[in-house]
């Protein structure tokens, strides 16, 4: 996954993830990537790697439930 600053013309930072990605959300706070049996949360701001969900129940089409 690259997240880039299209304003600015560069590259904010540059992710590989073990599986495809198949879904990414954010909002001001978080960025979430859903892989099919895991998911990978985010810091905005630094783009830190905050937490690792691993072993989620699987989810080939990456959407979210409610």
């Amino acid at each position: 996954m690259n997240v880039y600053h299209f304003k600015k013309g560069t590259e904010i930072c540059n992710y590989s993830y073990s599986n495809n990605i198949l879904s990414v959300r954010l909002n001001r706070q978080r960025l979430v990537v859903c892989l099919e049996e895991s998911v990978y949360i985010h810091n905005i701001k630094d783009m830190k790697l905050l937490k690792t969900l691993l072993n989620t129940p699987s989810n080939p089409s990456g959407k979210h439930s409610v």
